[in-house]
């Protein structure tokens, strides 16, 4: 008999579910530090047992990486479709650090997870380790191409080095969450078109990306 159309799947109710405790427990680790949050912790924060948490992961290792896997991924995904949109690459630029921006600071303590916790890499194997370094070498290689084509169609200074101001930009847009607080005088959308465009005009020959011009999307 065919499934209803709508109904998930038991494939999917598992990826929904496999997700949640990705979600639950990369705010636990951030929040509580990875050595003292326990599978017992992650298993009532989702609404299930220990036991039935190992039916979705075989070990705390293996949920510390799929925590680090999706949220680099997610960094992925939103440099990746800025960097394939119809427009200039400033422009380029913009979209794609202003949408990390949102997503850094919107989820600011899943990101702390990456970038603090993942200074220590003893707590994967190596064979994952190598796995986040090579997506997140991804990123950084993406910024890096369209700065090389903002020098390329004069929007930035021709003695620019793309790999340092690309280090420079994506570190620009990961420190926001240190001192941005939502519900205080600036909204995310004000901060995080703003800071970007800053950050730019740093590499700027002429006037910096307008505020708003851009075409900002926001990152799911």
């Amino acid at each position: 008999m065919a499934r209803f159309s709508g109904i998930p799947s038991a494939e999917e109710l598992r990826e929904r579910k496999r997700n949640e405790i990705i979600r639950c427990a990369s705010l636990l680790f951030a929040e509580n530090g990875y050595e003292k949050t326990a599978l017992t912790a992650v298993a009532a924060e989702v609404g299930v047992t220990k036991t039935a948490l190992y039916h979705y992961v075989s070990s705390k290792e293996e949920l510390l990486f799929l925590c680090q896997r999706a949220v680099i991924q997610q960094a992925l995904d939103i440099t990746t479709q800025a960097m394939n949109e119809p427009l200039p690459p400033v422009e380029r630029l913009h979209l794609a650090l202003s949408n990390l921006l949102r997503a850094v600071t919107g989820q600011a303590i899943r990101y702390a997870m990456i970038y603090e916790i993942f200074d220590d890499s003893s707590q994967i194997d190596e064979a994952q380790a190598s796995e986040i370094r090579a997506v997140r070498d991804q990123v950084e290689r993406k910024v890096r191409a369209l700065v090389k084509a903002a020098i390329a169609d004069g929007s930035f200074e021709p003695d620019t080095d793309p790999k340092l101001a690309s280090f420079m930009l994506l570190g620009t847009v990961t420190s926001v969450n240190r001192w941005y607080r939502p519900g205080g005088a600036w909204s995310l959308e004000h901060v995080s078109d703003n800071v970007a465009r800053l950050a730019l005009r740093s590499f700027m020959t002429t006037s910096p990306v307008a505020t708003g011009r851009a075409r900002v999307r926001r990152a799911k």
